[in-house]
């Protein structure tokens, strides 16, 4: 009985996810950007945890700031600490050109209806590469629900979620490009999925944006955004629920096991 009492924990701790084969997850080498969102300094820099590919926090965006309600922007995350935008003119530009052929952005996110913004964007004046966004009462009957966009070098493809963003609670995200489809993932479970045919495109000047627009100064969007990763390849459904469940106390937070 202890044997098989011992075998049951494994498996939830999720040492065991292949019968008879021990395969821990580790996300390392895929983890190109982790922004804890974390800041609590009196700079202007959103620092890369995973490496140097740290951002700026502009127009008030900093722990030393109130927004625009008068609140701080720092504030307790779902991880820790967390950022609070105020839809107004904060926002972090990350100056920085990310892999496109295969990958996924996750983040936390606290979302409050019916604010309408875009969580995050990269390309450059020209053109936008990809987009996370969050649609208000300016989308008919699919209002509160996520968009993920992509250029494919044509034209503009995107996936919305089958279900709306749930308000007033954390929520974890997923937006990946798999290299055959484009997918969203609320709290671990698939919402969202197009396929995807086209070619990433890129530019040597392009960035990435929170919370803003990069190409106009616009769709400022006032959420709470903590603990962002870019990884440089599609994530599994078992990685996603690892990710998901580093924010619910359920496993180590090392991101390995």
């Amino acid at each position: 009985m202890r044997f098989f009492a011992l075998i049951g924990c494994l498996v939830l701790l999720g040492f065991m996810r292949v019968p008879g084969a021990w395969t821990p997850i580790d996300l390392e080498s895929a983890t190109v950007a982790q922004w804890k969102l974390n800041e609590n300094t009196t700079d202007y820099t959103l620092y890369d945890s995973k490496s140097t590919k740290n951002g700026l926090l502009l127009n008030g965006a900093s722990y030393q700031y109130t927004n625009a309600a008068g609140t701080p922007h720092h504030v307790t995350g779902k991880v820790d600490g967390a950022i609070d935008f105020d839809g107004v003119n904060d926002y972090v530009s990350v100056a920085y050109h990310f892999p496109q052929a295969n990958y996924a952005l996750a983040f936390w996110i606290y979302y409050t209806r019916p604010a309408s913004g875009i969580v995050a964007e990269m390309g450059n004046a020209s053109y936008r590469n990809f987009q996370v966004r969050i649609y208000g009462t300016d989308l008919g009957a699919d209002q509160y629900k996520l968009n993920f966009g992509m250029y494919d070098g044509t034209a503009w493809r995107t996936v919305l979620s089958t279900s709306t963003v749930p308000e007033n609670q954390w929520v974890h995200v997923v937006a990946q490009l798999t290299g055959t489809k484009l997918q969203i993932y609320f709290n671990g479970s698939e919402v969202g999925s197009t396929s995807w045919t086209g070619s990433a495109t890129t530019a040597a000047t392009q960035a990435m944006v929170i919370s803003k627009s990069v190409v106009s100064s616009s769709f400022y969007f006032a959420c709470k955004l903590d603990d962002m990763r870019y990884h440089n390849r599609a994530l599994t459904d078992e990685e996603i629920r690892f990710i998901y469940n580093l924010g619910t106390g359920r496993e180590d937070r090392s991101g390995t096991l």
